[in-house]
């Protein structure tokens, strides 16, 4: 196995989706296999060769037990993340291991029994974005992991495709949290009152409507990176 690269790892707050406002590390890994215009980590694309001991260094340095492997799109290194998750786990079984995900790839089987969630974002408004059952597989093939969707949204449009691949895939709505496409507290709060009103018009009766928590906070980039939070 070839070293991953790595754009940082750093703790912070989960913003987003089934865990949002735990705790937790996050180890971004760089590349990606899509490029969203609205990406908010394009900056992921760059990153340096670490070692597997190293990452696993950092983390246990950082004494938290929630992990979360993001990126760019952290499946395109899953290898490494297998070797983590092995090597931290002979030195505690308290460890929780959350994947961040476009859904877009296929997930070796001995990774998903090791993992606790996968969080799935599409990007179903990307040009080429190509789905795959990726929801259907992993239920068929590791039924026991647990899998959210995260839906970013800016408008009705937006939202009305979002509800389409909903129906269209057979998602479960208590399994989608729907958030607003947005990088500021403005923003966040312009946008908000958009996909309440929805929801309710549409009688979504079972999803669950969010902020994105790690931009209503004052945290910059480098107090991110440096786990000041």
């Amino acid at each position: 196995m070839q070293n991953p690269i790595v754009n940082q790892i750093f703790f912070s707050v989960q913003g987003e989706g089934k865990n949002s406002g735990s705790p937790s590390i996050f180890v971004r890994f760089s590349g990606c296999n899509f490029i969203c215009p609205w990406c908010d980590t394009k900056y992921a694309q760059k990153g340096k060769e670490m070692t597997v001991d190293d990452i696993c260094k950092i983390i246990q340095n950082l004494q938290c037990k929630n992990i979360v492997f993001t990126g760019g799109e952290p499946f395109l290194q899953q290898d490494a993340i297998l070797e983590i998750i092995k090597k931290l786990n002979r030195v505690s079984e308290l460890y929780y291991y959350e994947v961040e995900t476009n859904g877009t790839l296929d997930v070796k089987e001995k990774l998903c029994e090791l993992l606790d969630l996968i969080t799935v974002s599409p990007k179903i408004t990307v040009e080429n974005y190509v789905y795959n059952n990726f929801y259907s597989e992993l239920s068929k093939n590791c039924p026991e992991l647990e899998v959210v969707f995260k839906f970013v949204v800016d408008n009705y449009g937006e939202m009305e495709q979002t509800l389409n691949f909903i129906n269209k895939e057979k998602i479960n709505e208590n399994i989608i949290y729907l958030m607003p496409k947005a990088t500021s507290i403005t923003e966040q709060f312009t946008r908000l009152p958009k996909i309440t009103k929805f929801v309710i018009r549409n009688h979504l009766s079972n999803l669950r409507v969010t902020s994105r928590l790690q931009y209503l906070s004052d945290l910059d980039q480098t107090e991110r990176e440096d786990g000041k939070c």
